[in-house]
């Protein structure tokens, strides 16, 4: 009971996809991406990426910045206004460590690794992996990974508070359930005490 009554639920998120995104026009669209990925958003077959991509694009008209690479513009736009972004995980989990408001669609657009190959018999193979093991064995490759998000510690994530103030109305049915109980239960104890004064001497029943 304390706790309906001291913590809201939490809202329903605007839109959980890039179609419901696209339908949103209360909502502007930001492309923090280059090369590539700029180039499959313009020649991409799914229907709901072309849509998003030309709102981007109307948008571009009255507002370049809408295309800008520089994260940080689209960091301080979500957080001031009904703003949306495509972004990429490896730098935007960085930013989500610092800032709870701020949290990914329910789907992925892509997913892809990286990696460096080489034959086996190529003459720079060790060379190849005497580099990584000196990477690795000077704590640089942790370091990178910390600063472009994939070892991100949510830790710094600055929260709400968990415990909000909530009106009448948000526990209008909780009070009307315990308010019910307790006038059913003290109209339990008159009448047996009624019972207990009056019927009961009047039958002679010895208590």
């Amino acid at each position: 009971m304390v706790a309906f009554l001291s913590v809201k639920k939490s809202e329903p998120p605007p839109f959980t996809n890039l179609h419901e995104l696209s339908q949103r026009l209360d909502y502007t669209i930001g492309f923090a991406l280059n090369g590539f990925f700029q180039t499959y958003f313009q020649n991409s077959k799914r229907d709901d990426v072309k849509q998003v991509w030309k709102r981007i694009q109307q948008q571009h008209v009255t507002d370049p910045r809408v295309l800008s690479v520089n994260y940080s513009y689209h960091v301080s736009k979500m957080k001031k206004e009904k703003y949306a972004a495509v972004v990429a995980t490896v730098i935007s989990d960085s930013y989500m460590a610092q800032e709870c408001k701020i949290t990914y669609l329910q789907e992925r657009l892509q997913y892809d690794q990286m990696a460096f190959g080489l034959p086996t018999s190529s003459p720079l193979k060790p060379e190849l992996e005497r580099v990584m093991h000196m990477l690795v064995d000077t704590g640089l490759t942790e370091k990178w990974m910390h600063e472009f998000g994939f070892l991100s510690d949510k830790s710094g994530c600055r929260s709400e508070k968990l415990v909000t103030a909530v009106t009448l109305d948000d526990v209008g049915g909780g009070l009307a359930a315990v308010a019910g109980g307790v006038g059913l239960a003290l109209l339990t104890l008159t009448v047996e005490c009624l019972y207990h004064l009056y019927i009961r001497p009047r039958n002679g029943i010895a208590a």
